[in-house]
Formats: C-alpha cells, sequence, structure tokens
C-alpha cells in the first residue's frame, strides 16, 4: 500500500509564495479602485488568486482553496463589467484577502487549518448573486491546476535567509573588524618596541626578525581584506529593498481615507532603494503612523478643500532619497500644517512652559514639543489619534536607528516630516574627539564643519555659551559640562569647534582635542544606563579603549536650551496640587455596562456617581461638582450628544474633559461628538479597559 503524500516539506514554500502573492493582491486592488474596469490589472489578480487556489488544493488545504475560488469567482464575475467593484464589493474582496492571510499564518505557525472562511464565502456568493453573472475567464488564460510546480533547491536564483542569521552575521563581522584594528595595533607596538634592538643584534637576527615582522605585516594585511570582503557579502545579504515597508502604504491610506471620509492621493517615490533589513523591521511601524498622522490631521475633508480653493483630493508624497550612506525618508501632505497657537496653549496646558516662556519660542522649538510623550494639540481622542501617544514613539524608534526626525510646515500648505537614517547599522562613519577625559564619537553626516576656536572667541549669551560661525551667532557646549563628566584643567590651549547640523538647527560642540575619522561598530548600553538619552551606545577602540557614541538629536536639543544634565527638558512643569481621587459622573443607561464601567473606574481608585441618563447627570451636576464625564449617547429622555451640548453651555461645567463611550461607529456620529464638544469618542466593541483608564488619566489632567 502507498504512504500517504507527505506534505510537510512543501507548506513552508507555500506560506512564503502565497505571502509574496497576496502582497501583489492588495497592491493590486488598490490600483483597481482607482482604474476602474482596468482589465490588465483584473487579469492579473485572478492569476494570482487562481495559483493560490491550486496550490492549496495540492497540498489538501481545502478551507484556503475554498475561500480563494470564492474570490476568484467574485473577480471573474466583474472581468466583462465597465464600470468595476463598487466600494462595497471591494470591501468585502479587502475583508477576503485579510482572512485569507490570516490562514496562511495559522498554516505557518501550526501546520493545519483551523479558521473557517464559511461565513465570508456565503457573502462573497451574495454580491455575486447580486448581479448577472459574466462569462468565466477563457481555460487559457488561466494557469491550470495540473501544470503547478513546485520549485526545488536547485530551481531557485535565491534563497530566504532568517533575519536573525543576517543580524549574528552582522555581529560577527563587526567584532572581527574590532579584531583586526586590534591586530594592527599592536604590530605597530611590537615595531617600536623592536626597532632599537635591531642595532645591536647579528645580522642572522636581524634578518629573521625583519622576516618576521614582514609576515605579521602580510598576515594583518590579509586578515583586514579578508574581513573587509566578509562585511561587503553580508551588506549585500542584509539590504533589501523600501519598496517592502511602502507596499504596505496603499492599503493603510486607503482604509484610514475611508474611515476618515477624505479622499487623498498617495505617491511614493524611491521604494527601489536598498537599506538593512534590521532598519526596515523597526522602521514599518512609525512610518504608518506619520501617514496616518498625515491623513487624520492634516489633509482636510473634500468640502473644506474646496472652500480654500484646493483640489477636494488631498496629496500624501511619501519620498525615499540616498546621499552616501545616508537615506532620507520624506512623508510630505498638502493640508492645513500645524497650527502654533494650539501648540503653544497644550504646552501651557502641561505646565512645560508659561504662557510668556511659549510665546517667546520660535516655531522650531514650538515643534520640538509634539515629540514629548502625552502630547497631542487633538480635542477629540479618537482609534485613531489623540491619545498623545505615537510621535515619541517615533523619534525614539529613529534614534536607536542613529537617526534623526525633523518637522517643518506651513500654515495652510502642509507639512513635512524627514527622517534621516543610516543605511547600514554594523560600521558608521564616525569623527572621533576627546572633551576632559572621555572620547566620543559623533556620526560624520552630522559634521558640517570643524572649526579651530581660540577660547577667548567663546562668548556668552543669557548665561549660555555661544560663538560665531559664517557670520551667525549660534549656541555651543562642552560635554564634559553638558554631561556633567569630570574635566580636565585647561592650560587655555584652543578648542575645536564641531559644527553640528540638524535639520535647520546648527550647535557647536566643544572639543579639546579631534583625533580621526574611523568607521565604528556602536554597542548598546546595558539597561541601567537606557536613561542616559544623550548617548547612544559605545564604539571599541583599536588601543583597547571606549568611545562613547552621541545621539545628535538629544544633544542638539540640550545645547539649544542650555541645560545641564540631569535637568529634565520639561523644565518648569507644574506638579499636581490636586489631593484625593478624582470624582467621576458615568451616564449610561444599560445596567450591565454600567455596572462594569463603575467597577473598573473604583478598582482603578476613582469616585464614581452614575447617572441613568442626560438628565439625571445634569441634576448630579448641579449638586456637586466632577471632575471628568463619561457618557454613552442612546439614552432615554436625553442623549449623550445632547448632554455634551448642554454641559458645555454651562460656563461652571464647561471645562470638564468629556469621554463618549458608545456602539455607534458612524463617521457621522463621531464628527457630532466632536462638533458638540467631546474630548474623546471610544467603541465598545473595540473597548479595552487599560486604554479607557489611560485616557481618563491623561484627560484629568488637562
Amino acid at each position: 500500500m502507498a504512504k500517504d503524500f507527505d506534505r510537510t516539506p512543501f507548506i513552508k514554500k507555500f506560506v512564503e509564495e502565497t505571502r509574496e502573492r497576496l502582497r501583489r493582491v492588495e497592491h493590486d486592488f488598490i490600483s483597481l479602485e482607482a482604474e476602474k474596469g482596468n482589465r490588465d490589472i483584473l487579469q492579473g489578480v485572478l492569476r494570482e488568486v487562481h495559483t493560490i487556489k491550486g496550490s492549496a488544493n495540492m497540498l489538501g488545504l481545502k478551507n484556503i482553496s475554498t475561500l480563494a475560488h470564492s474570490i476568484e469567482a467574485m473577480l471573474d464575475k466583474e472581468k466583462g463589467g465597465e464600470e468595476g467593484l463598487n466600494p462595497q464589493g471591494m470591501n468585502i474582496l479587502y475583508q477576503s484577502i485579510d482572512l485569507l492571510s490570516r490562514m496562511v499564518e495559522v498554516i505557518a505557525q501550526d501546520g493545519k487549518e483551523t479558521l473557517d472562511p464559511s461565513d465570508l464565502c456565503a457573502s462573497l456568493e451574495s454580491a455575486i448573486s447580486a448581479e448577472k453573472m459574466q462569462p468565466a475567464l477563457p481555460p487559457n488564460e488561466m494557469t491550470p491546476t495540473s501544470t503547478y510546480h513546485y520549485l526545488q533547491i536547485s530551481d531557485l536564483e535565491t534563497v530566504r535567509i532568517n533575519a536573525s542569521i543576517i543580524e549574528q552575521l552582522s555581529k560577527i563581522s563587526s567584532e572581527l573588524r574590532y579584531w583586526i584594528m586590534r591586530e594592527e595595533e599592536r604590530y605597530h607596538q611590537l615595531s617600536n618596541l623592536l626597532s632599537p634592538i635591531f642595532q645591536g643584534l647579528p645580522q642572522e637576527l636581524r634578518t629573521s626578525y625583519k622576516k618576521f615582522l614582514e609576515n605579521y605585516s602580510e598576515e594583518v594585511v590579509l586578515g583586514d581584506r579578508l574581513i573587509h570582503q566578509l562585511q561587503e557579502e553580508v551588506l549585500a545579504i542584509s539590504l533589501i529593498p523600501l519598496a517592502h515597508v511602502f507596499d504596505g502604504l496603499p492599503r493603510a491610506v486607503r482604509d484610514l481615507s475611508q474611515e476618515l471620509g477624505k479622499e487623498v492621493e498617495l505617491v511614493i517615490e524611491g521604494g527601489e532603494i536598498a537599506i538593512d533589513q534590521r532598519i526596515i523591521n523597526q522602521i514599518d511601524a512609525p512610518l504608518i503612523h506619520l501617514v496616518r498622522n498625515a491623513i487624520d490631521h492634516g489633509i482636510e475633508h473634500p468640502e473644506q478643500r474646496r472652500l480654500l480653493g484646493k483640489p477636494p483630493k488631498g496629496k500624501l508624497r511619501v519620498c525615499a532619497s540616498q546621499k552616501g550612506n545616508r537615506i532620507s525618508i520624506e512623508i510630505e501632505d498638502d493640508g492645513q500644517g500645524i497650527d502654533f497657537p494650539k501648540i503653544q496653549d497644550e504646552i501651557v496646558k502641561k505646565g512645560f512652559l508659561s504662557q510668556e516662556e511659549a510665546a517667546s519660542l520660535p516655531e522650531g522649538e514650538l515643534l520640538r514639543f509634539i515629540f514629548n510623550p502625552g502630547f497631542t494639540t487633538q480635542s477629540i481622542i479618537t482609534e485613531v489619534s489623540g491619545r498623545g501617544i505615537g510621535l515619541d514613539i517615533v523619534r525614539g524608534t529613529v534614534e536607536k536607528l542613529n537617526g534623526t526626525v525633523t518637522l517643518t510646515t506651513e500654515r495652510g500648505n502642509g507639512t513635512r516630516c524627514l527622517l534621516n537614517l543610516p543605511f547600514y547599522l554594523a560600521l558608521i562613519p564616525s569623527l572621533l574627539f576627546t572633551s576632559g577625559d572621555s572620547t566620543f564619537a559623533i556620526p560624520l553626516s552630522f559634521i558640517e564643519e570643524v572649526v579651530y576656536l581660540d577660547p577667548n572667541k567663546v562668548m556668552s549669551l543669557e548665561n549660555r555659551d555661544v560663538i560665531s560661525f559664517h557670520g551667525k551667532t549660534i549656541p555651543a557646549a562642552k560635554l564634559t559640562g553638558l554631561l556633567q563628566l569630570p574635566t580636565v584643567q585647561g592650560d587655555g590651549q584652543k578648542y575645536y569647534a564641531l559644527i553640528i547640523k540638524h535639520g535647520e538647527q546648527r550647535v557647536g560642540i566643544l572639543a579639546d582635542k579631534v583625533l580621526e575619522e574611523k568607521d565604528i561598530v556602536i554597542k548598546k548600553l546595558g539597561r541601567y544606563f537606557r536613561a542616559t538619552r544623550e548617548i547612544s551606545g559605545v564604539a571599541g577602540l583599536s588601543n583597547g579603549g571606549v568611545a562613547l557614541a552621541l545621539n545628535v538629536t538629544a544633544i542638539v536639543e540640550a545645547i539649544i536650551q542650555g541645560l545641564r544634565k540631569g535637568i529634565p527638558l520639561e523644565r518648569g512643569k507644574i506638579e499636581e496640587t490636586k489631593k484625593g481621587p478624582l470624582s467621576l459622573l458615568l451616564a449610561e443607561d444599560s445596567l450591565i455596562v454600567r455596572d462594569l464601567e463603575k467597577n473598573i473606574l473604583q478598582m482603578a481608585g476613582y469616585k464614581v456617581e452614575t447617572a441613568r441618563d442626560g438628565l439625571e447627570a445634569l441634576e448630579k451636576l448641579k449638586e456637586q461638582d466632577f471632575d471628568l464625564i463619561i457618557t454613552d449617547i442612546e439614552m432615554p429622555r436625553m442623549n449623550g450628544f445632547e448632554l455634551v451640548a448642554a454641559v458645555r453651555k454651562d460656563d461652571r461645567h464647561k471645562e470638564i474633559p468629556i469621554i463618549i463611550v458608545t456602539t455607534k461607529e458612524k463617521r457621522e456620529d463621531r464628527l457630532r461628538g466632536l462638533e458638540v464638544g467631546a474630548d474623546a469618542y471610544m467603541l465598545k466593541s473595540s473597548f479595552d479597559q487599560g486604554e479607557f483608564l489611560a485616557i481618563i488619566e491623561k484627560l484629568a489632567k488637562r
């Protein structure tokens, strides 16, 4: 009796191929929406789905095959149409591809099917039967199941390599680079040590020692060449195109635009530029967040854009470019730009600065506060934005990659965010210099110029050191003072001023000595040093010492603010003076929901009063003051919208933060919540206790 076919060796290949096919299908769906009725795009999608179906059948993956068949039938129906798929049909197809992706990931993890696509298949069949079916695709335009061929290793020009293996190879090659640097240093030390001894030795011994040193030198040179070649090969397999990140943006833009009722044209450039895979893996989430920010905060609704004389469809541009060993990624929109008065108000509300200090700051420094944790100018919190989280994570992620984030904006004309990143993490071309007893390293890409400076040329302005650079006065500092490190008693020697350019800002770092330019390997600091934001890591030197690698963003910020190490950037922050638990008013007509929310709030330490509808809530507001209100929308006698509007009209209570927690998901309901004056809008369908309490804590501090 023949043995059952063992499909295990083919599952991994199926998963890898299907992931790629689904990525292409999703990309083509975006194009299909833009070019309705385009038969070439539709034909390409059909081929991809048909191949997935055939492969799944061969491997006995019946659920995947069934769903792929239903998707294929839906697309096949549209092949003869001129108008293309309607929005409802496209939404069902997107849901189907999402489920198909999840099913493939389950297969990758468990090796078997556990997700049932029956409900979605039924939705697809309903959509198909809603209109007259068109003829099926001719057989010769399809890839028949019987001809599906699994590639053997011998068929492949490339082989996939796990990212962890690349990471390990990179670490090994970096350690070898450090080792050969030490060997080169040892050779020079040995050569210098033996040179005086040579003179008193017999000719035969001198010749022997000379030959030994020559061989040693050749071995060091050969080792250096081989290690360099190894690093080049590791680099070649480490670099992947930015398209791996960019390809996910069209779907994200499409979904968010629909959710917010906006029209957005996405332009992507530079996806072919290759970058370190370790960077790709980390910038995906920050990039998605910046794109979502641009759509939610920046680009206006079509009707508003028409009133402003703009095209109804906003433009969002994501562009990558390479200059030397650095990669720039620009995220630029043509929306309303950033409202600086709102930023100033939020800075004052949070106690970062006084009203006078905030008003005196230039726009560039005001933008810095946007990257602080908890900072937001959104007047209402939704699932998309307003929580004050995100931009601080963007900055933190980019800084860990030895990169920078700069923001520029023009009111009414849009905002531009620029990410500047190394294209490879292993070796960073840097300048080594000393300040006091310490050696530092700073990436060469940030150094505009090195100036030899007399100490008398360092001036004081408003208790800060400044220097003159090409006729302009720029802030400057010695790192020993900035970082509170030990200093060396000077003898009036001259300084070197390292002119650092960070976006549009320039500062000077005052160095005692400039040592050399060198490719360095930066090692991360241990967990006990992570609070030292100005230092991003350490680099080993050939003499056995170490250099402290600088976080350019943090250093520039500290110099501009004129702060010493240990004084927080959020200077003058006002301490909370309120004592005792906060008092909350909860308006909810459902007994179960009311008791659940009340229990959560009391367990978190809040004092809670409840009301069954808006009228009862207003009566309780007359009797006592509350720190925050939580309300449902659908309630008898007075609904949540009416309650919020009534509270905002009352001078005594108009500043109370209000959170709407509801089942109403429509965009017009969210907009109405904003119009009547709610501060946050949460859905019961995606209720999360931790997020609920975090929003309350955030709003209570306003």
